[in-house]
């Protein structure tokens, strides 16, 4: 607490969790839809050392576009671990969730008043002297019982845990009360929470895109116009391009707005494609569109890229598919720390067969090699820096390119 004025600064603290900065941190994490794996390994090892502590996940709905997130929740569904996952369900990762998952955990959360009355019945209960916590008890499991037999199950009581919410995850007495219950099964547990992304800051709360990870600001008057970055320009030049080549698309895992996709996804809706926080479908994906005659531009932080490393090499390089990598955020990204820092893809990208690496330096040099892939049928990678050129950018750079390596 005392070195929070450091946070993201040389030196200070970090915006992930460290385990050399707390005890309360497992993992050195940054990167989402890990925290499930991690839970269920620390389970399995606190079962057979023969303690009975519970391992407790806590993991936002975005994350759950992660195919790594089915993967453990498959295993450790069918297993009798003290494993308890709290789902934090704010419809948001850094933009606005997408996909079917988005859509189930809508249906989950149902109509507000419900749980509102809900929660009030049961905090009424609790209150109830000696015998209230019996009583709620006893309710909730025969309401679970009944919603079962209704509802036939959902995705997580269909792979083997017990199902637990929505829960408003403000009120701190409803959530304890469902921790407990959880804590009372021999199986493992998924507790829903719902909450509100920046609740208690109005402009975060009505403009959450805008402040998932933020620089220093004055908090009385919010964050001001974003000013032009390497990003803007890469997709201010694909928007432009894909008005004369129909085949043009942008690819994203959840990271619109933060690559610069923002308007290229109002221009060419058909053309746009958000797969969620899953960098591994989208290389393979963007291969498919590849393969399909379109002309795939994949924009994706460099350390993010490292998940579809496989995918990359496997089901681009080998075929040698045109699929064009926008390799943002490479080289040095400061107060992101050393999950984000993009300084392996030149070395894992110049290892791959057929791969083109391009580094420009300034925004002419960028719209250059945008301009110039995406007429010809090679596979390669963009990579450019967070930040923003010294010069002016108009918007528009017109004329002939030439690049100075590759």
């Amino acid at each position: 607490r005392d070195s929070f004025s450091t946070l993201r600064t040389q030196g200070g603290i970090s915006g992930f969790v460290r385990p050399d900065e707390s005890e309360h941190d497992s993992f050195y994490e940054g990167h989402a839809g890990t925290s499930v794996s991690q839970a269920a390994g620390i389970a399995a090892a606190n079962t057979a050392r023969g303690s009975k502590n519970f391992a407790v996940a806590v993991i936002g709905d975005g994350s759950f576009g992660n195919g790594m997130v089915y993967e453990a929740l498959d295993h450790a569904g069918s297993t009798r671990s003290r494993l308890i996952i709290i789902l934090n369900d704010n419809e948001m990762s850094i933009s606005k969730n997408v996909g079917s998952m988005a859509g189930a955990f809508s249906k989950l959360r149902n109509r507000p008043i419900y749980h509102n009355t809900k929660d009030a019945i049961g905090n009424f209960i609790l209150k109830i002297p000696f015998c209230g916590k019996r009583i709620y008890e006893f309710l909730y499991r025969i309401k679970e019982k009944i919603k079962r037999r209704v509802y036939k199950g959902n995705v997580f009581t269909s792979l083997g845990f017990n199902y637990l919410g929505p829960v408003d995850g403000h009120d701190v007495v409803a959530m304890e009360n469902l921790f407990k219950i959880a804590q009372g099964y021999r199986k493992p547990s998924v507790v829903h929470v719902v909450t509100v992304k920046g609740k208690g800051y109005n402009y975060a709360e009505s403009r959450p895109n805008d402040y998932h990870g933020v620089s220093p600001f004055d908090a009385d008057e919010g964050i001001k116009e974003n000013c032009i970055s390497f990003s803007k320009v890469a997709g201010d030049t694909l928007c432009r391009l894909a008005r004369e080549n129909k085949k043009i698309c942008a690819v994203t895992a959840a990271m619109g707005i933060g690559t610069g996709l923002e308007n290229f996804s109002k221009q060419f809706k058909d053309r746009f494609f958000d797969v969620g926080i899953a960098e591994q479908h989208a290389v393979t994906f963007s291969a498919g569109l590849a393969r399909g005659g379109m002309v795939p531009f994949f924009a994706v932080y460099s350390s993010f890229l490292q998940r579809g490393y496989d995918q990359v090499l496997h089901d681009a390089a080998i075929a040698n598919l045109p699929l064009k990598l926008l390799v943002d955020r490479a080289g040095f990204v400061g107060e992101d720390g050393e999950t984000h820092q993009g300084l392996f893809d030149v070395s894992f990208l110049s290892a791959i067969p057929n791969m083109k690496i391009y580094s420009p330096y300034c925004y002419k040099e960028l719209e250059a090699c945008i301009s110039q892939t995406a007429n010809n049928d090679e596979l390669c990678a963009i990579r450019y820096p967070r930040g923003s050129e010294k010069a002016n950018y108009s918007g528009q750079i017109s004329g002939e390119y030439s690049i100075i390596g590759n």
